[in-house]
This record gives structure tokens, sequence and C-alpha cells, in this order.
């Protein structure tokens, strides 16, 4: 593993030790250990002509800390996998998330956000970029601490900032692959004008870097924006935001160039129940990572006493992996059903569409994945599972004029161990 990756693994584990150990907490826990076994078969492997088995074991941990003022999330999932004929795809997939929140007082709260990925054989890319990285793992991981304030009873404040890598193993100042760096700040006041209308301006910026063989390609974006929210009834609340955009363009080689813009957009958030939420946007301009404002997003959750769904689309910029940003339009859905006491059904599904920002058509990137994968759960007793279910994918290279189909079909047995103090 990296040596980069060392630091911000110490920093989760003493976090975890300091939250368990403290004696001056009053607090409660949850902690729930698993296992899995999975068996694959792969008609694509890698999205190659190439099939195989797989066979992957999975490890994973759930913890909960909380007490009268902090909470603290922490999980690990694992997928150590290996094939009997494409071992060049043998890996360790690791996952990990820390989620912290304290409040100092009424009205002073602090938390970070903390993820990190070793994302064997860029598995997860497909769904995240639509892009086909063969078998280079990459480590991504981000760093999230924000603060939040209320500087009266009317207003309130937060104060956010990120920093997200993603690191190309073998690959540095190599242009087969760019490392990327991006910072993101954000600063944001809110105040409460009446009962049922509030303002709020919000200052934030995504500083984007590319590791390429000669330097740095850098794409940057800073926006001001001003947001008006409208209870328009008990369930829904309207809101319309104007923003002033900056946008930086340098690459190595040649003039830097920089864009200004004026966007409007408008959005309205609906609770159809206490178990449906609706949430819609639509605008000119594009997102940075802490203001949401522009182009397009909705989020639903639906859950009723035998079924739940879940599900969204989003149109952001997100880094690529050429050492340019990529647009996306990226659609996903789950939903689940319970068939009876033992059994469930469920049906989740991923589409993504991305093009490169940069308009040099020789190193233009256009890449659509989506996959679509039915399941079958059974429950053997009680925290043991066995599921079976198919999954169909396809990726496009829209620059190659490349298409390939994979199909794949597995069986997973799980059990876990929850222990609550």
């Amino acid at each position: 593993m990296h040596n980069k990756t060392l630091p911000y693994c110490i920093v989760i584990i003493m976090t975890l030790i300091f939250v368990s150990a403290s004696s001056s907490w009053a607090f409660k826990q949850t902690v729930t250990p698993s296992i899995g076994i999975k068996e694959t078969y792969d008609t694509k492997v890698g999205y190659t002509e190439d099939d195989d088995f797989v066979h992957s074991i999975l490890p994973g941990l759930l913890y909960d800390v909380s007490s009268e003022t902090s909470k603290a999330h922490f999980s690990a999932i694992g997928d150590y996998s290996w094939y009997s004929k494409e071992s060049d795809y043998d890996g360790f997939d690791q996952a990990y998330q820390l989620d912290l929140t304290h409040d100092f007082s009424d009205r002073f709260a602090f938390g970070m956000k903390n993820d990190f990925t070793y994302d064997s054989n860029s598995n997860r890319s497909f769904e995240q970029t639509g892009e086909n990285l063969r078998t280079v793992d990459r480590i991504l991981y981000g760093v999230s601490p924000y603060l939040t304030f209320d500087i009266d009873e009317l207003t309130t404040g937060r104060i956010s900032y990120r920093i997200r890598e993603s690191n190309y193993q073998g690959y540095r100042h190599d242009d087969t692959y760019s490392d990327s760096m991006t910072h993101s700040f954000g600063t944001s006041v809110d105040r409460k004008l009446t009962e049922l209308v509030s303002m709020g301006l919000t200052a934030s910026a995504d500083l984007r870097s590319y590791d390429k063989k000669k330097g740095k390609n850098h794409d940057d974006h800073y926006k001001l924006s001003v947001l008006t929210r409208y209870r328009y009834s008990e369930r829904t609340t309207l809101r319309v935001s104007v923003s002033g955009d900056q946008y930086y363009e340098h690459e190595i080689d040649e003039d830097s160039d920089t864009t200004r813009t004026i966007n409007v957009s408008a959005g309205a958030n609906y609770a159809v129940s206490e178990r449906i939420n609706l949430d819609i946007f639509i605008g000119t301009g594009d997102q940075t990572t802490f203001d949401e404002s522009g182009t397009l997003g909705i989020d639903i959750k639906w859950k009723g006493e035998t079924w739940e769904t879940a599900g969204g689309y989003k149109k952001d910029i997100t880094s690529g992996s050429q050492g340019y940003d990529l647009k996306r339009d990226r659609v996903h859905g789950k939903v689940e059903y319970l068939l009876s006491e033992k059994w469930r059904c469920g049906f989740q599904g991923v589409f993504v569409y991305s093009d490169q920002t940069d308009s040099d058509d020789d190193d233009d990137e256009r890449y659509t994945y989506y996959s679509m994968e039915p399941y079958l759960q059974y429950e053997i007793f009680k925290n043991s599972f066995i599921k079976a279910g198919y999954n169909y994918g396809v990726y496009m290279d829209r620059e190659d004029d490349d298409s390939i189909t994979r199909n794949q079909i597995y069986l997973m047995y799980t059990m876990m161990f929850p222990y609550e103090d």
C-alpha cells in the first residue's frame, strides 16, 4: 500500500481508540462484524474477452458510538478476490469511512467526514466515471472537516473544507494516468427573514490539479451565489439561486483560459410523507462541492411496509484519469421488496455518461456505462443470509466506437455478529 495512506489509517485507528477508551463519556456503542463468501462467473473479466470464475472473501465491520454531545460512525468493507485463470486481476478491495460530530455548545458544532478506498483493478471506476482503467490499482481518499454555528437566533453559518486525492499506483509522472488532487472550500451564511422566507450567501471553490509528465494541469472553479428559500407548505420548500462563476483552466504548454458566467437555478423539496422525500433542482452553470445549485439533480427515497426504493440523477463535474475534468451524468436506483419473513428480492442499476471538458480532440474521453442487477435473498436464520444475483453490464468508449457487454452470475453467503453495549 502506498506510504501516503499510512497517516490516514493511523488517524482512523487513533480516533476509534480515543472514542472507545474515553472514560469521561457516558456512551453507548454498537459493533457489527461480518464475513461473507462469494462465487461469481464472469463472461468478460475486466471487460476483456476472457471469462473466468471469481472466488471472494468479504470481511466487514460497522461501529457506532454516541454520547450526549458526540457521535462517531465507522465502516470497513473488504473484498479479497482471486481468479481461477486470470490471476492478474487478483486483488483486495478495501473501503473505509469515518464520520465524527461533536456539539461544543447549543450554538457551535464540529464534524468531519473521512473516506479511504483501495480500488483494486479500478473496479469502481465504471460506476463512478464510466472509465475502463484495465488492471491499474487506485487509492482514493477524502477528508472533510466542517464547522456550523448560530450567529443569533435567526442566522446560521457554516465553514467547510475538503481534500480529495486519486492516486494511480505505479503511474506517477506517467502520462498514461494522471494522479489528481482537489481542494474544496465553502463558506455560507443563512438568515431567516420571516416564518416562510430565508436567504443565504455562499462562497465556494473547487481547485483541481492533475499530475502530468511535464508538470500539472489545473482546473479551478470559483462560485458566489445568493439562495432564497420559500416554505410553500408544510411539505414543500422552493428555492431559487443566482450565482457568479469563474472558471480557470491551465494546461501544460498551452495558454491559460478564464471564463466568467452568471447562472440561475431553481429547486424544490417535497416530503410526500414520512417515508417519501423528493428533491429536484435545475439550472445553468456547474456545481461545486459545497454549492449544488446549477445544472440538474433529482433525489428520491420512498419506503413502505414491505418495500423501499431510493435513487437519483445528478449532473456534475468530476476528475478524470487522463488529467482533465469530466462532465458527468449519473443515474442510480435501487428497489427492494419483502416477499415474506425470510425472502426478499431486489433490483439495482446505474447509468453513467461522461465527456471530457477539454476541447482537444486528440485527448477526448467519451464514456458510457450502465448495469442492471436483479437479486434474490433468503434469511437462513437470524443475521445469516444467502443471496443469488445476475449483473448485466455494458461499457462503451464512444470516442473509439467500442462496446463490450459483460454478464455475471453470483452466489453469496453472509453472516453478521451484532453486539450492542
